[in-house]
């Protein structure tokens, strides 16, 4: 029986691929899960999510999505890919799955692609050959957001929806920018919402102190001449170090998955690899110094590991696109066997790959930019309203993102141009 086809916007994404190759990644994620169960209005698994969207960003992931599954189909791997599906579509939380899709196109062992295990198998998800005869056994594991970086999250967006009611009632178009030295807990974020009820919330002026290790700054935004009376513009920035339960965490999930390839013993010849795709916020570098001293141990049942740190970046002329930054760490049995260095090769559908980890910039003005730490947490959303008098209706107007998180609108009289369905940020959900 033929699934029924989408109703929706045709998707676009220029520059990528070809538009016939682009329609058949699309169309290819439709007919695998379905339409009915990707356009659920409440569907919280992250494919539902961002099949509700049409931005660029969302086309991008989709693509990647959809070009895996066409190789996987074109390889003969139905029966593999079924069952993955059936799994995705039963558990909103199994995004370890679709990340396992992902993976056979985006690695390879040579001029070799990586070959699904059979059903059940426990210890990997793919198994590949070299010329020599080893043989390289790989097991793919998603290290995601937490629970902490989720709260932090959701207690910004919760003081950004009060700072903007702030703002609409006294008619004002400013910037919010609050950072701590410290971790934050949630009576830090009530500290800041005290601060917007009061008087002086909308003030601005130099930074403030709510507590010692954690400020608060109010600030214009950039071109304010241009902002459109009749809307609120605002952006919101909050920076926190993360929870040093993060680390803690990565520890334990390397462990666990490491464990996993217990049953398998060790064998002359026979390699085990964990690939670990990590968020962006993640500290790759040290992470990369947890595993060599997981694999430098005398007991290692791993003997690699590979890094994949995908992110949604821009260029030097904001131009945004998706970067592999990939890191990989091999054990000192490894490296005296004289084996090729980095033995797989890394062909992502769609973006750029990178050995180093893109850097993270927040702005508190729309416009000003700073560099990050890694193992950050960060919140920055915004929206600003341009106004266009009629003497430069003739002239190109562009629904802008100067930042991450940050969305321009167009208000003409009568009229205000926003884009359909916009990301709230440049978070990855399904790459």
């Amino acid at each position: 029986m033929n699934m029924p086809r989408s109703k929706k916007p045709a998707r676009i994404l220029d520059g990528v691929s070809t538009p016939a190759l682009a329609a058949s990644a699309f169309q290819a994620v439709e007919d695998t899960f379905g339409v009915i169960w990707l356009s659920q209005p409440n569907g919280n698994a992250r494919l539902q999510k961002i099949w509700r969207r049409f931005d660029h960003l969302a086309n991008l992931e989709l693509y990647t999505l959809g070009a895996a599954i066409l190789l996987l189909r074109e390889d003969g791997h139905d029966a593999w890919l079924k069952d993955k599906v059936r799994t995705i579509r039963k558990s909103p939380t199994s995004h370890g799955l679709v990340t396992e899709i992902i993976v056979y196109p985006t690695v390879g062992l040579g001029s070799q692609r990586l070959i699904p295990a059979p059903p059940k198998t426990p210890a990997y998800d793919f198994s590949a050959s070299s010329s020599e005869g080893d043989i390289y056994y790989l097991s793919v594991k998603n290290h995601d957001i937490t629970d902490e970086a989720k709260a932090f999250a959701r207690q910004s967006a919760h003081l950004r929806k009060l700072w903007r009611e702030r703002l609409a009632r006294e008619r004002k178009n400013l910037a919010l920018y609050l950072w701590s030295d410290l971790p934050m807990s949630p009576d830090d974020f009530e500290l800041a919402l005290l601060h917007i009820k009061s008087e002086r919330s909308t003030v601005v002026g130099e930074p403030i102190s709510l507590k010692p290790s954690l400020y608060l700054k109010v600030a214009s935004l950039t071109d304010p001449v241009t902002l459109a009376p009749t809307e609120t513009s605002d952006t919101v920035s909050v920076v926190a170090p993360a929870s040093p339960r993060e680390q803690d965490r990565f520890q334990r999930n390397l462990r666990a998955a490491a464990d996993k390839f217990r049953p398998l013993g060790r064998s002359a010849g026979i390699w085990n690899l964990l690939f670990m795709r990590v968020h962006v916020l993640a500290d790759i570098d040290y992470l990369r110094t947890l595993a060599e001293q997981t694999l430098s141990r005398s007991d290692a049942l791993v003997d690699g590991i590979i890094f994949h740190q995908p992110a949604y970046v821009r260029d030097s002329a904001n131009a945004s696109l998706l970067n592999h930054a990939f890191r990989v760490v091999f054990s000192p049995g490894y490296i005296t066997s004289r084996k090729p260095a980095i033995p797989f090769r890394f062909t992502p559908p769609v973006g750029s790959c990178s050995f180093s980890a893109a850097t993270i910039e927040v702005t508190a003005d729309g416009a000003h930019a700073c560099t990050l730490p890694p193992n950050t947490y960060i919140f920055q959303q915004g929206d600003i309203f341009r106004a266009y008098p009629q003497s430069s209706w003739n002239s190109p107007m562009s629904l802008a993102s100067p930042a991450s998180g940050i969305r321009e609108h167009i208000v003409l009289p009568g009229l205000t141009i926003s884009a359909k369905n916009p990301s709230t940020s440049d978070d990855l959900l399904v790459v």
